[in-house]
């Protein structure tokens, strides 16, 4: 039974009514895992939302040395951005599910991450990305124009950060942490 390890909705504006519901889910057994990542076309018309599970349009990281943990989605800029627990690395691939997914290299965005439960977070207006670390108890945050350099943006009272969600029009962050939720 596939173990579903997180979920992202693409970018709609009042212009775009279509997009891509992004599912990433682990399958196999003890001796075979592997991960599938699912993109779902959904459509919005008359202010109704269709989610549409056929086609599927999906693709597999078979080598278990790749194992995304987190996933976002940058859809006007047609990039997935993963979470590799294996490597402990933010890692970018190309986002082209209408036109099938190809075999793709992921491109090592930052590395050194631990290798906990680490969660990202995308804002597609200042082209940052966001992260949680649960092991060195603080949440990131890195440009994607100048890859390397990160800032640490909480660090203080923070004890194993666990989910993060950024709304960039209203410029705000909220992380979960172990005992609480803070925005």
């Amino acid at each position: 039974m596939p173990h579903l390890y997180n979920v992202c909705w693409t970018y709609f504006t009042d212009t775009l009514s279509t997009g891509y519901l992004v599912l990433g889910s682990i399958t196999g057994g003890p001796s075979y895992n592997r991960t599938k990542v699912y993109a779902l076309p959904i459509e919005t018309a008359a202010g109704n939302t269709t989610i549409h599970t056929t086609p599927e349009k999906s693709f597999f990281f078979n080598n278990f040395l790749e194992q995304p943990m987190a996933i976002d989605v940058d859809y006007a800029r047609k990039q997935l951005y993963i979470y590799n627990r294996y490597s402990a690395t933010l890692q970018k691939l190309n986002f082209y599910p209408e036109n099938g997914f190809q075999n793709d290299i992921a491109i090592p965005l930052h590395q050194g991450l631990s290798r906990s439960n680490v969660k990202i977070a995308l804002d597609w207006i200042s082209n940052n990305i966001y992260w949680t670390d649960p092991a060195f108890r603080w949440i990131a945050l890195q440009s994607l124009n100048t890859y390397g350099h990160y800032r640490i943006l909480v660090y203080d009272n923070v004890e194993r950060p666990t989910g993060i969600a950024v709304d960039p029009t209203h410029k705000l962050v909220a992380f979960i942490s172990f005992r609480y939720c803070t925005i």
